[in-house]
């Protein structure tokens, strides 16, 4: 897999615990944020086949997020793309790894402008089937 926007620089990363006024749902964080200025291009970070927009996995994540199904070494796994100000696929579309998918934003819960990436081994959203996108994004 590849990163999902050029030159990012993370954020908050993956498995923070809750802290202070930082309250995430499944007690930690679930993706990995890249910090960028909203409108920057984002890009699937594998082949794969979209299979939600919008806001499927809840309005927490805005109303541009972009859901895509990736089979890596044989495993499957969801990858979503949250707070995005605008998408650039539609729903059954086949995307390559490095296809523009969407624009950063602010949309959603959030601090600031950033790009949350998160990546399950399920095809919604729950708060037990999260894995770290990192290891798969360094692979």
């Amino acid at each position: 897999m590849a990163l999902p926007i050029k030159n990012g620089k993370i954020g908050t990363k993956y498995g923070v615990p809750n802290h202070g006024a930082v309250h995430w749902q499944a007690g930690h964080h679930q993706g990995v944020d890249f910090s960028c200025p909203v409108g920057t291009p984002v890009y699937a970070v594998a082949d794969g086949v979209v299979t939600g927009l919008g806001h499927p996995w809840g309005q927490g994540f805005g109303n541009h997020s972009v859901v895509i199904k990736h089979v890596v070494n044989g495993k499957s796994y969801w990858t979503m793309y949250a707070h995005c100000s605008a998408t650039h696929t539609r729903v059954g579309a086949k995307v390559k790894q490095g296809d523009l998918i969407a624009y950063s934003g602010a949309e959603g819960h959030v601090t600031g402008p950033h790009l949350h990436l998160e990546c399950h081994t399920v095809p919604h959203w729950d708060t037990t089937t999260d894995v770290n996108p990192q290891p798969l994004l360094n692979a």
